[in-house]
């Protein structure tokens, strides 16, 4: 978290007999309007809003990133 900014990131390796292969490294960044909640009654709204873009942060970077 930055502010409120989701910065997600992941290394998608292969481990290829010896060798330890780096596939894909990258991360995707995906700005909130609901986190951080502002009180108690938007806690819930921004639990589901930072499930949701880690959700779509992972897709993009399986689409975009890794080269899956």
């Amino acid at each position: 978290m930055y502010g409120s900014n989701l910065f997600t990131g992941w290394n998608y390796r292969v481990f290829d007999g010896d060798r330890l292969i780096s596939k894909g490294i990258g991360q995707v960044k995906n700005p909130l309007e609901n986190f951080p909640p502002k009180d108690e009654t938007m806690v819930a709204a921004a639990q589901e809003e930072l499930r949701d873009a880690y959700s779509k942060d992972f897709e993009e970077w399986v689409e975009k990133k890794a080269g899956i």
